[in-house]
């Protein structure tokens, strides 16, 4: 997470808890500038989340683009380069994919993911125009936002690279609108990557150049950002999305009547879909959930699960998700990583039951 430490993020959303000016609709405001939000899943068990209440992780202020001017270059090992603007990219092939997007410093219910419906043209057939040397390996993408980072020598722009393989892959676009709507602003607009099944760094928005090299890339969002890191040594790059459940309902420290509540959540992976949800009260055994829509690949699945008996006092909800390639959530993160990405151990809240 550049520039804000998981200290730092875990502050600003109890600070955003506190303070009701900083509310809008289900969207908790963590940082103006950059713009970092975080939702709050009301819109549980739709499998969609709202455009307003989808979180935004920026690392630079939002650039002030004209959309009727913006232009894209395609560029690097390519037999034709070239550049786009917005008339010429709606001429290609229209694409539309549902899928989940997540901050990959993202714990468990801080709200950091969404998953939306993206429409665009696949980034695929865009570079197939450009004619892709046979030299190329990886594609940088690269955006208009700029500014400062504590180790960078001065302005930068934001840049991830992403492998040639899952740049052609169908369910890379560049997105041009958001659930049936023109992209806002604040989500990228006019023009953004969707690197479907990626933590959502790699999706880069505003997009400026998309560039094809041989090489890995050394920049500093690449070499010194969303890497692996056991005490000093700094391992291979976050990539794909772990798969991961979140708790929606009982809301954290929720104080409920009776002796029997409704549980709910999200299920999510990066590769292949989620075949199944356990729940545990306390000591309990397991408890499969029922899974509330179809699972689709790069989408999030609904979850719930009837639970009975609950004596009054305090209790601990614990939850795992299972994909069909057979990767599931770890109970505990590896205590050997440093870094504060791929959270994804078991989900847990805490609620209470009055007598």
């Amino acid at each position: 997470m550049s520039g804000m430490s998981r200290r730092r993020w875990a502050g600003v959303t109890l600070s955003a808890f506190s303070l009701p000016e900083l509310l809008r609709a289900s969207t908790r405001v963590l940082s103006h500038e950059p713009l970092i939000t975080a939702q709050d899943f009301a819109q549980y068990p739709s499998v969609i989340t709202p455009t307003d209440d989808f979180y935004v992780r920026n690392h630079f202020p939002i650039p002030d683009l004209d959309p009727t001017a913006w232009e894209m270059r395609v560029d690097g090992l390519v037999g034709q380069p070239a550049r786009f603007g917005l008339a010429r990219l709606r001429q290609a092939h229209k694409a539309d994919v549902a899928a989940v997007l997540e901050c990959a410093g993202n714990a468990n219910n801080m709200g950091g993911v969404g998953c939306a419906r993206w429409q665009g043209v696949r980034l695929a057939d865009i570079l197939a125009m450009c004619k892709v040397d046979a030299r190329a390996r990886w594609v940088r993408l690269t955006g208009w936002d700029r500014g400062k980072e504590p180790d960078s020598p001065g302005e930068i722009h934001y840049s991830r690279t992403i492998s040639l393989e899952r740049a052609t892959s169908p369910a890379t676009l560049l997105a041009l609108g958001m659930n049936g709507e023109p992209l806002p602003a604040k989500h990228g607009a006019p023009c953004r990557a969707l690197v479907a099944g990626h933590y959502g760094m790699d999706s880069v928005k505003w997009l400026q150049r998309i560039e094809l090299i041989d090489q890995p890339d050394e920049s500093l969002f690449m070499a010194r950002r969303f890497r692996r890191l056991s005490g000093e040594t700094a391992g291979e790059a976050v990539s794909s999305m772990r798969v991961k459940s979140l708790v929606v309902k009982p809301a954290v420290d929720a104080v409920l009547r009776g002796s029997a509540c409704v549980a709910g959540g999200y299920a999510w992976t990066g590769k292949g879909s989620i075949a199944r949800v356990e729940v545990r009260l306390d000591a309990r055994p397991w408890q499969q959930c029922r899974l509330l829509s179809v699972s689709i690949n790069l989408a999030w699945i609904p979850w719930s699960a009837q639970l009975e008996g609950i004596k009054a006092g305090n209790h601990q909800l614990t939850v795992r998700a299972f994909a069909d390639t057979g990767d599931e959530q770890p109970a505990e993160r590896d205590a050997s990583r440093q870094d504060a990405y791929e959270l994804n151990s078991y989900a847990r809240t805490r609620f209470y039951i009055r007598p």
